[in-house]
């Protein structure tokens, strides 16, 4: 369940201040009032929307009376959107995508993307074996542990055996003690 602050109550207030009244519709065709048992009354509007393909007159209206709230709505919902947490992934193509942090590591592993993010000032990023790898000055760097997008310590590391590639497809092995690229 989302809770909302006051100022967001607010904003949706104001936002829903700007909706068409029934008093605009009163007296057209299709306005329509509906009586409970209690004498309280429900309105609606019905109309058609295009003809063979082109706006009616009526929804034309009813475009031009919602344009305030839609408008008001879509910054407020804007707004909103900038203020969420994103992560950078990359993409194959190598777009910027952006994901809320819960579902990033569960997107990248199924899209093929990697994340985008820099430790100490270094760009770092999962090979296609998994294994993260650090850019330094151009070349990649084999940091043996498989983990983005969460605190290093704690994360798992790569079993020393077998070959690891790094972004750029090289070849990386364990060899006496630390991560070697083969030739």
């Amino acid at each position: 369940m989302r809770s909302l602050t006051h100022e967001q109550v607010a904003d949706v207030g104001r936002c829903q201040a700007l909706l068409p009244t029934e008093a605009q519709f009163v007296g057209k065709k299709g306005y329509k009032r509906k009586y409970r048992a209690d004498g309280t009354y429900e309105w609606r509007y019905r109309y058609t929307t295009n003809h063979k393909g082109k706006l009616t007159r009526e929804a034309n209206e009813v475009l031009e009376m919602m344009r305030p709230f839609s408008k008001a709505d879509t910054d407020r919902h804007s707004a909103l959107e900038q203020k969420k947490p994103r992560v950078a992934l990359k993409s194959r193509d190598g777009a910027i995508q952006f994901v809320e942090p819960a579902l990033a590591d569960r997107t990248a592993r199924q899209n093929g993307w990697t994340h985008v993010w820099r430790a100490r000032g270094n760009r770092v990023e999962r090979g296609p074996d998994s294994m993260l790898f650090r850019c330094v000055g151009g070349e990649w760097e084999a940091l043996g542990v498989h983990c983005l997008g969460t605190p290093l310590w704690g994360s798992a590391t790569v079993p020393r055996r077998g070959v690891q590639h790094d972004p750029d497809g090289r070849p990386w092995r364990w060899i006496a003690g630390s991560w070697r690229r083969v030739a």
